[in-house]
């Protein structure tokens, strides 16, 4: 999810296995699948979409471009800039501490923010002045 829509993808299909193939028990699974779709509808990950495309839908999201060198030290992370550098986003799924460019950046500060798609809050991580890098560090 944060690879592709992040990146200027114009959707997302919510991996509920359930979902995706509309199950019901009177037809077989494609891949397993065990509760009706119109159940899982409900389920914590399908409300935290919501918050995903909110949280892109108040960005000019198709501007992205993914950037590898975003994040200098880190595996499994998956960034990108705004063409112009207006703004970037890097996605955490384990939350671990990770160094960022600041590079494609414009502007003279930096506001850096933290997203919590299970609640739907923010947390600001702080500001920093347009140097070459910044460290964060942010809890789940």
């Amino acid at each position: 999810m944060g690879l592709s829509q992040g990146m200027g993808a114009c959707g997302h299909t919510y991996g509920d296995h359930n979902i995706w193939q509309m199950w019901l028990p009177t037809r077989p699974p494609t891949s397993i699948a065990r509760t009706p779709w119109t159940e899982t509808l409900h389920h914590p990950g399908s409300q935290q979409m919501k918050y995903f495309r909110e949280l892109f839908e108040a960005r000019p999201f198709w501007k992205m471009r993914r950037d590898k060198a975003m994040t200098m030290d880190s595996e499994n992370v998956h960034a990108g800039w705004a063409q112009g550098g207006s703004f970037g986003v890097v996605y955490l799924p384990q939350g671990q501490p990770v160094t960022v460019s600041l590079e494609q950046v414009s502007g003279e500060s930096i506001n850096a923010w933290w997203f919590n798609p299970r609640q739907n809050s923010s947390q600001l991580i702080g500001e920093f002045n347009h140097v070459f890098s910044a460290a964060c560090t942010v809890g789940l």
